[in-house]
């Protein structure tokens, strides 16, 4: 799923649908991240819980290498806004696509192993994928009722 998407994001909060257009950047995580900001590193095995970190910024202009690069740059890795969780599940009666999740702008896009579980912020679940893109649905993230609804996610092409 690393890569970079345009996002048809639909919030069904509210009387009419609000359609907005975004872009999501994801990049690997791995274990030499360092956050700038704390000097910390992350958790033990937390690539495996934590595969992908990024951004999700409105598409608008020319999103060229060079201002990518400088939003990837922008971005402590261990403390993104833009987090996948991806727990894996032994239970044949949940899926596992039933814990892919990323998480956007909560108090659990961390990557220091530390657990807080209440906050704002919004989950997209994944609920179909594939080699262009995935889709599935939005909800709040914590304990403060924010927007929901659903989204599709298309590949840019490199």
């Amino acid at each position: 799923m690393a890569g970079q998407y345009r996002i048809q994001w639909v919030s069904d909060t509210g009387m009419q649908p609000r359609t907005s257009s975004l872009r999501l950047f994801l990049w690997k995580t791995s274990m030499l991240d360092s956050s700038r900001s704390k000097h910390i590193h992350p958790a033990a095995g937390d690539t495996v819980v934590h595969p992908l970190y990024g951004a999700l910024v409105p598409d608008k202009g020319a999103f060229t290498p060079a201002r990518v690069a400088q939003l990837r740059a922008g971005i402590d890795p261990i403390f993104p806004p833009v987090l996948l969780l991806a727990r894996i599940s032994t239970s044949p009666k949940v899926p596992v696509r039933d814990w892919t999740v990323l998480l956007l702008e909560t108090v659990s896009n961390r990557r220091d192993d530390a657990m807080i579980l209440d906050g704002a912020g919004l989950g997209m679940w994944v609920r179909q994928a594939d080699a262009d893109g995935f889709r599935g649905f939005f909800e709040p993230w914590g304990i403060i009722v924010d927007d929901k609804g659903h989204y599709c996610a298309r590949r840019v092409p490199d």
